[in-house]
């Protein structure tokens, strides 16, 4: 009993003099790790938060496929083919119904409207194609068949509807003759 009497303070004591060692090599070691996060804070002005003006699609001719902007990290992966690219169709080319429209697309809608119209505006025909919404984009085929024209003259609007109003968003003119 007298033992533990002697025993109980010692370890008492050296828990003491360990959490009191810990205690200043903690205080003289943690301020020197550096783990390289700085953070600087820009203040908003007007308590609003700045944006950027975003992009907007091109409507006339647009047959050029290209990379959407990286808006955050440097290792986030970049959007291509963004919006519609048409591959088997020409300015005042010849068509016949059935029309067939082949190409590469990345919309939201995940939809791609066709539609082939006479020279004075009325629609002559009207077909549609799945698309999808990824990092590469994805190859689209239709088949659009139309009323033959009395006139000889046309041309076709390629777009996607906008899921938010419907709005012609990517659209692509072709003016063909039939």
């Amino acid at each position: 009993m007298r033992s533990l009497k002697i025993i109980i303070p010692a370890i008492l004591v050296f828990l003491l003099i360990v959490g009191g060692i810990y205690t200043i090599y903690q205080s003289q070691i943690a301020p020197k790790i550096d783990l390289g996060i700085t953070t600087v804070p820009s203040p908003p002005k007007n308590n609003f938060p700045e944006s950027s003006a975003s992009a907007k699609p091109q409507t006339k001719n647009n047959t050029s496929v290209t990379n959407q902007p990286s808006t955050g990290p440097d290792d986030e992966l970049a959007i291509q083919n963004i919006g519609i690219h048409v591959n088997n169709l020409n300015q005042d080319q010849k068509i016949t119904s059935p029309l067939i429209v082949k190409g590469v697309a990345n919309v939201t809608s995940q939809t791609i409207t066709i539609k082939v119209y006479d020279k004075t505006g009325n629609t002559l025909g009207q077909g549609k194609a799945s698309a999808c919404v990824s990092l590469t984009g994805c190859n689209f085929e239709a088949s659009v068949v139309f009323q033959k024209s009395p006139m000889q003259t046309g041309y076709i609007e390629i777009y996607s509807p906008s899921t938010l109003d419907g709005k012609q968003l990517y659209l692509q003119t072709f003016s063909v003759n039939f």
